[in-house]
């Protein structure tokens, strides 16, 4: 066994006696290290916005840590655990926000173990208890003590319900029903209810009959029982929202069920009914279907035109941004699973990419593989990219963007009293509409007065910061986080990327750290000579700096080990800093930013020999698109006209003008063909020609008002000043046009 002396510690960030630095963000009243043997962490109620630390010191030795007690703040107040390495913080070990009990875990290949408790600013826990041994290396494991008989399960009276429970109810008849809370009304805040349903030995199901939870923050789980104790890792289901949950089913010893309520709205809460059987014997297994026929591959992205191109969503056409949003729609209804892994990547990853040097390079590989997760789908997305939102341009009318649309990303602030998304592509009503990871709709609240970094402080924030170490703390402060606090809802968290707006708003924010690289030639840099100015990594300015290196692969799992195939390529922070994406190397992941505004109003870069990564382009003005049912009409009229003009025959021109392609040869047709195209005063000094000609005229006329107004007539005196036989004309109503068999 490890033994040591008690160190003392300093009331600055300095290191101990031993060296151990703590990271700079722990409070300095907080900071603990202890030392020996074994030892016991105890931490009570804490504070809003701490981050209290423990460093237990082992040297060349493991330490393990053993939980008795947790009680955070689900999904927000978190306990962190981590190798000490190299007087410092290094690999974690463990992470969790939960009201339930963790597992043994060991800090193994350092000389210690570092805690950390992070808490936000709302509801707080009643901390942990952790106790913890230190032992060598060196010393051989000591066998595993035999297995004890496992005791006959305890009376039902006995059941250990967690310490965190604000109230408890248990229920041992075979069949029931709960209904909470019980009569009309609604919950309260900050609940934490627990009911346990005695089933030993045989079959619990629970089926779910009403639910009406706050969606995304006021959550029911159910946990499978082993005798009188609740499993604390094998959630049977958690819910949230107004939608029933699938039944729950479990043959051990009963089921026991959770609600936890935040600090804001109530709702109504839940009912069920429970019934407690026999266990069913499993039916045979239905024989395996053949297997289908293997679809054609889809085209590899090496047939897409190579360097991709990144359009500014307000410079698409309508028709491309129909595109993007049905892709993102076919691919979350298609591969929700994959969908949702995306999220809990960016979740686990919280610590490592944001507030660290990894932000920008590990954003950039994130947004890549979605870029390729889209494509994946082939047929119309083999060859598509992901737009970016120049949110620059709308500071000031930050609400009034044009990305805010009922027909693609929806409405900037939800419709009900949930703040619920329900028109867009993540409309929630609609159907089996959008669903976030944990089943809820998404939310948007926008507001909280945080305005966006308009166009002049981008182009002096990339001007003025030519260092790494100085812009990207900037820039990920006010002009990236604006965009997220603002829309509010899931964007304002980790798991942000439940937002189909968050892969657009990062797709700028890469638009704008590839404007910064080539403005400052950085881009020009052999892979090989980046040095601090392009990328800092030096551990000074946060915990997780200490752990980065410029050649370490970038973490891109989604429960600590797993990846997915558009995420396993190994690249590293160098790579995506330079060698990925770079313009010029020819390969499939080359893009570039297209229409850049920016570029155009930053002029010529700095350095280097030109711009490289954008495409500057000066006062490109907005594409406004129909955002209602008219959009829908006006795409089906287009394709209907393509259509019609396809299947008519070419027709002779005349001298003077014919309905598809006039040709202007007099006075009198340039005055038809100006703006007041439509004017009796012009047309009356048209001298007759011809009746053909009129004809033509007249047909040609009434279409061309017809595509400037929707009037509902075209003016009699048409007609009667040029003397048409009415059965030739195609057009006596404006609109008729574009049904030909209304003439």
């Amino acid at each position: 066994m490890k033994s040591a002396t008690l160190i003392g510690l300093a009331a600055a960030a300095l290191p101990t006696a031993e060296g151990f630095v703590f990271p700079s963000n722990c409070d300095l009243a907080t900071r603990v290290t202890q030392t020996g043997t074994s030892g016991t962490i105890e931490q009570g109620s804490y504070g809003s916005n701490e981050v209290r630390c423990w460093h237990v010191e082992c040297v060349g030795g493991n330490v393990e840590m053993s939980w008795s007690r947790f009680n955070t703040e689900p999904r927000y107040d978190f306990v962190t655990m981590a190798v000490v390495a190299n007087n410092g913080v290094g690999a974690q070990v463990f992470r969790s926000a939960d009201l339930s009990v963790p597992s043994t875990h060991t800090a193994t290949g350092g000389d210690g173990a570092f805690i950390e408790l992070d808490s936000d600013g709302s509801v707080q826990g009643t901390g942990f208890t952790a106790s913890w041994t230190c032992t060598s290396r060196g010393e051989p494991t000591p066998p595993t003590p035999p297995t004890p008989p496992t005791p006959p399960t305890p009376p039902t009276s006995g059941f250990n319900f967690p310490s965190a429970c604000t109230s408890t109810a248990t229920h041992t008849e075979a069949r029931g029903s709960l209904d909470y809370p019980a009569g009309s009304g609604s919950y309260s805040n900050n609940e934490v209810a627990c009911f346990f349903f005695s089933c030993p030995a045989k079959q619990a199901t629970l089926t779910w009959t009403r639910f009406n939870t706050e969606s995304g923050y006021d959550f029911v789980s159910a946990f499978p029982v082993s005798g009188n104790t609740p499993g604390s890792s094998a959630v049977l289901n958690e819910h949230s929202g107004t939608s029933l949950p699938a039944n729950t089913v479990v043959e051990q010893d009963g089921i026991f069920v959770r609600f936890t309520s935040d600090y804001s709205q109530t709702r109504t809460g839940f009912e069920l009914d429970f019934v407690c059987s026999e266990t069913v014997p499993t039916p045979p297994t239905p024989p395996t279907p053949p297997t289908p026929p293997t679809p054609p591959t889809p085209p590899t992205p090496t047939e897409c035109p190579t360097p991709r191109v990144r359009k500014a969503w307000s410079l698409m056409s309508c028709a491309e941004r129909d595109l993007y949003i049905q892709a993102v729609g076919s691919f979350h209804a298609n591969h929700k699973d994959d969908f949702d892994r995306l999220v809990r990547m960016h979740l686990e990853a919280g610590a490592y990419a944001h507030q660290t040097s990894a932000f920008l390079a590990w954003h950039r590989y994130y947004l890549l593989g979605w870029e390729n997760m889209l494509r994946s789908m082939g047929g119309v997305y083999s060859c598509i990219t992901v737009p970016y939102w120049d949110w620059e341009k709308d500071a000031g009318r930050e609400s009034q963007s044009v990305v805010f649309s009922s027909t693609t990303f929806g409405t900037s602030t939800g419709t009900d009293s949930s703040n619920c998304v329900n028109d867009g592509v993540a409309n929630f009503r609609n159907g089996n509409g959008w669903r976030d990871s944990r089943n809820g709709c998404l939310r948007r609240d926008f507001g909280f007065g945080w305005g966006f970094t308009g166009q002049a402080a981008m182009v002096a924030m990339i001007q003025d910061f030519p260092a790494f170490e100085n812009f990207r703390p900037t820039f990920e402060s006010a002009p990236h986080g604006a965009p997220h606090v603002a829309v509010g809802g899931q964007m304002a968290t980790f798991y942000s990327p439940e937002d189909p707006l968050f892969m657009v708003h990062h797709a700028n924010v890469d638009r704008l750290y590839a404007l910064w690289q080539d403005y400052h030639g950085y881009d020009e840099v052999a892979k090989n000579d980046l040095t601090e100015t392009h990328y800092f990594v030096a551990g000074r300015t946060s915990s997780q700096e200490t752990s980065l290196q410029l050649d370490s692969e970038l973490p891109m799992t989604y429960d600590g080990t797993s990846t997915m195939e558009w995420f396993s390529q190994g690249w590293t922070i160098r790579d995506m800093h330079h060698a990925v994406g770079m313009p010029g190397n020819n390969g499939e992941n080359d893009f570039v930013y297209g229409d850049d505004n920016l570029a155009g109003m930053l002029g010529s870069p700095r350095l280097g020999s030109g711009w490289n990564w954008v495409t500057p382009v000066n006062g490109a003005p907005t594409v406004n698109c129909p955002t209602s049912s008219t959009r829908r009409e006006v795409v089906a009229q287009e394709k209907k006209e393509k259509k019609e003009k396809k299947e008519k025959k070419p027709k002779k021109k005349t001298a003077f003008v014919s309905e598809s392609e006039p040709v202007v040869q007099t006075t009198e047709a340039r005055c038809a063909l100006s703006d007041h195209i439509m004017k009796e005063i012009c047309l009356s000094k048209i001298a007759l020609e011809p009746a053909i000609q009129n004809v033509d005229l007249f047909n040609y006329l009434a279409k061309i008002e017809c595509d400037k107004t929707d009037k509902d007539a075209v003016s009699k005196e048409w007609i009667e000043l040029m003397s048409i036989p009415k059965d030739k004309l195609k057009y006596t109503k404006p609109c008729w046009y574009l049904d030909p068999s209304q003439k």
